[in-house]
């Protein structure tokens, strides 16, 4: 075998012993980390199933884990492995000789002296090269991968068979410890409440309040033990409910202006978090009406404002004009007929409806959102005044004496004036 084949022979082996070298850091490396991460994981539920902390607490939690496993990880796992591939610096062949001499008490520096006269091969003297010849021909065929022992990472399994039995165990004893406490720490931002002996019932069919209205929270209790007292708690306020007939307890907010969140307290632990909505209902903000008399009246056409009872000549054409506030849709209902006609918007919340009326009758208007209806009934009156005929008297006077002429004499009259008889 030539110089330069023993020496290559030589370089090999020693690749051979860092691949091997690498292969068992990063079996070492992945029990270690199996072992440290459920360790972990079991530590922090634990912590979680019984402190309760607060989602601060559990966010530290989370992140401490994520971290931890991360560090450890890369040092453990990534580093091994990019190592292995070359992608990262392995060790030097000299700190190899070293390791590999500490176990082969055959070669001790005499691997680590031929790697040093390689270097110095560059002199081209003869003597060094005879001297690398000799020594790479006596330590060129060791095994140096026999310097690992990959069975010895055994003893790590019984570190990593612990908290894999202990996890195990739970999944069937007890599943909801780790599921309970796994979702509170990944969701840690979420609040959990501690678990009372009884329930919070909310009796509000819905959290949907009218603006500038009183709105009343309903609270009832389910479980064995009720507490004789309840509070509700908003806006950093906590204020005792009533007790009301029903066994319950309620709070009023008066003439509520905006969102509200609350949630109740009793006898030491708290409901989850409650929000009012607050809308608003639709209303009349203000209207006009014309009218369009009937040519005989000899009357102009008029415009009110705001004002709904009405008193026209029979025939008289009305039209109205009404601005409302969040509304979508408008209702007038007219109680001769008793028919719903709903009215078209003509601009943003504005309505517009036309009618020629020839008898008194009532009259509603209906506003309508998403939400509701308006609240208070919005009712008026069109008094109607019908064309009465015209009248006529009339008186005879005769002539008594001769009877030769008789004179005939009367009134007449009509409501709007006459134009011929």
């Amino acid at each position: 075998m030539s110089k330069r084949t023993k020496e290559n022979v030589l370089i090999a082996n020693l690749n051979a012993y860092k691949r091997k070298y690498y292969q068992n850091q990063l079996l070492k490396g992945g029990l270690l980390l199996l072992t440290a991460m459920l360790g972990a994981y079991l530590v922090a539920n634990s912590l979680a199933f019984v402190a309760n902390f607060h989602s601060t607490l559990r966010a530290i939690l989370f992140f401490s884990f994520i971290t931890f496993t991360a560090i450890i990880g890369y040092k453990w796992i990534i580093d091994p492995i990019a190592r292995l591939f070359s992608l990262k610096q392995q060790i030097t062949d000299e700190e190899a000789a070293k390791q590999i001499g500490n176990y082969f008490p055959e070669i001790e520096d005499k691997l680590l002296n031929t790697l040093q006269l390689q270097k110095l091969s560059d002199a081209n003297s003869d003597l060094i090269a005879a001297s690398i010849h000799s020594r790479t021909e006596r330590i060129g065929l060791i095994p140096f991968g026999q310097a690992i022992d990959l069975g010895e990472n055994k003893k790590y399994l019984k570190y990593a068979g612990m908290p894999v039995a202990i996890l195990l165990a739970l999944l069937f004893v007890a599943p909801s410890f780790l599921k309970d406490s796994t979702t509170k720490i990944i969701n840690y931002n979420k609040e959990y409440l501690p678990v009372a002996p009884f329930q919070f019932v909310l009796g509000n069919e819905n959290l949907r309040a009218f603006k500038n209205e009183d709105f009343t929270v309903m609270l009832d209790f389910e479980g064995k033990a009720i507490p004789e007292n309840a509070y509700i708690q908003f806006n950093g306020r906590r204020i005792k409910m009533e007790s009301t007939q029903q066994a319950g307890f309620a709070y009023t907010f008066k003439k509520i202006q905006r969102g509200t969140m609350f949630s109740f307290e009793a006898a030491g632990f708290n409901s989850s978090d409650f929000n009012i909505e607050v809308v608003n209902r639709p209303n009349l903000k203000n209207f006009n009406v014309n009218m369009v008399f009937p040519k005989y009246v000899k009357r102009d056409n008029q415009a009110l404002q705001n004002i709904g009872n009405l008193e026209v000549p029979q025939g008289t054409l009305i039209e109205w004009n009404y601005q409302t506030l969040d509304a979508e849709k408008m209702k007038i209902i007219f109680d001769s007929a008793n028919v719903e006609n709903e009215l078209q918007m003509t601009d943003n919340q504005i309505f517009v409806y036309k009618k020629k009326v020839f008898k008194t009758q009532d009259y509603q208007i209906k506003l309508q959102n998403e939400y509701s209806e308006n609240k208070e009934k919005i009712n008026y009156h069109i008094e109607v005044i019908p064309d009465q005929f015209p009248t006529i008297t009339l008186d005879q006077f005769r002539d008594t004496t001769l009877f030769s002429y008789m004179v005939l004499g009367g009134n007449i009259a009509d409501d709007y004036g006459l134009s011929q008889l």
